[in-house]
């Protein structure tokens, strides 16, 4: 597991591209590794507020949803839809399956100006009841578009809880910052959201797996968010 995150943070670094005022570029995958697994197509960038009026720019380039065949990759502005295998108590083999329209939408930046993204609304509507078995829902983004502040929330179809660590890209001027994140446990049939103060880009879902719960007094589950 060690191992696997390392290999995925050392990933996130290589996607830092040259410095520029405002400018993060991740790196865009060659169009021959999109022809074997699922990408987003890239071609635009995006806002991350950093207050009322201020903002970084994030272009959104070509790049796998699920990365390395293990980890699940989102950028801000989504929501996907990834179905899994089990071997027992494990997940495996996540497979893309779908884009929705965002809880979370991230503003489009073209000639120096904002706007919602037209793709959007062309993108169908989320409803889980209409997904198939053992598939997570992510969905990634700011809280709202003027100030700071980024929202991922977790919802699955799974009949037990699961449980991954975020690999956060926090943004600074010109580069991203990798930051492993434990996040809380996600219960069978219960979204659950995680909330963090900074600016962000592309994020990383990693051991994404089952978790056995202690029970609370009421004999409810316990949900816990340490590793």
């Amino acid at each position: 597991m060690h191992r696997r995150v390392l290999t995925i943070l050392a990933a996130l670094a290589l996607a830092s591209a040259a410095y520029a005022a405002d400018v993060v570029t991740p790196m865009s995958y060659p169009a021959s590794y999109c022809a074997k697994v699922a990408c987003r197509p890239g071609g635009f960038e995006i806002a991350i507020a950093t207050g009322p009026e201020g903002h970084i720019t994030v272009p959104i380039t070509r790049s796998p949803y699920v990365a390395m065949g293990k980890a699940v990759m989102i950028d801000p502005g989504e929501t996907v839809a990834i179905q899994f295998k089990r071997s027992g108590n494990t997940l495996i083999d996540p497979k893309f399956i779908g884009r929705f329209q965002p809880d979370y939408p991230a503003r489009v930046v073209h000639g120096g100006k904002l706007f919602a993204n037209p793709a959007d609304a062309k993108l169908p509507k989320l409803n889980m009841a209409d997904l198939p078995p053992d598939t997570l829902v992510i969905s990634y983004g700011q809280i709202n578009a003027h100030t700071p502040g980024m929202i991922l929330k977790s919802e699955h179809n799974f009949t037990r809880p699961i449980k991954f660590l975020a690999v956060r890209t926090l943004l600074h001027m010109g580069y991203f910052d990798p930051y492993e994140t434990p996040t809380c446990a996600v219960l069978p049939g219960k979204s659950r959201t995680e909330i963090w103060p900074d600016l962000m880009g592309p994020m990383m879902l990693a051991n994404i797996r089952f978790i056995d719960l202690p029970k609370s007094p009421d004999g409810s589950p316990k949900v816990i968010c340490e590793k």
